[in-house]
């Protein structure tokens, strides 16, 4: 639901949704939703590794003033299938999950922001073939800019940078370097202290 309680989002099949309330009007806001391009929906490494499971999976978020949503938009195409055996009942599941193993490519991401009626799609400049993390980004509370956190895949170097959310520019806004990496959930666990 957004802040103002006009619109609802949502994921189905992989694409984000809106439907205003007032009109009842259902907005598909992505269109190439695939089984390993998610659009507002996380993949499996930012669902356990760094959004953690109670996002359910969720990788979209409200500005404060209702006019925009920010949204990850990740392309698992190179990420290695997992196969997965479980016995519950009389015969087990087997299941399969794209699952990066250590050496293995990372999914590939791609920070947007839209108006809620899926117009004008703005991707933060961002580099999504760069090997890196992105963490759960924070709306400013006037809703001007998006702050985005970023991290190397050797962790060992966090900045967050203001995104302008009408030209994607961004500017780095809190750089910190370690020279041994910490974990990502130990950082973004501090962070969100």
């Amino acid at each position: 639901m957004s802040p103002d309680g006009n619109y609802v989002a949502y994921t189905k099949k992989n694409d984000l949704y809106s439907v205003n309330l007032a009109t009842l009007k259902e907005n598909r806001i992505t269109k190439d939703g695939s089984e390993t391009i998610l659009n507002g929906y996380a993949s499996w490494v930012y669902m356990e590794e760094i959004l953690g499971r109670s996002g359910r999976y969720r990788a979209f978020w409200w500005s404060p003033d209702s006019k925009r949503i920010a949204f990850f938009r990740s392309d698992d195409t190179k990420i290695p299938v997992f196969t997965i055996t479980d016995a519950p009942g009389l015969h087990g599941v087997v299941e399969t999950q794209r699952y990066p193993k250590v050496g293995d490519p990372n999914p590939e991401v791609k920070v947007g922001m839209v108006e809620p009626d899926g117009n004008n799609i703005v991707w933060a400049a961002f580099n999504e073939k760069d090997d890196q993390y992105f963490g759960m980004p924070y709306w400013k509370p006037d809703g001007s800019s998006l702050l985005v956190q970023w991290m190397n895949r050797l962790q060992n170097n966090l900045i967050i940078y203001e995104v302008n959310t009408f030209t994607g520019a961004k500017a780095e806004f809190y750089n910190e370097n370690q020279k041994a990496g910490l974990t990502w959930m130990t950082r973004v666990a501090a962070f969100n202290l």
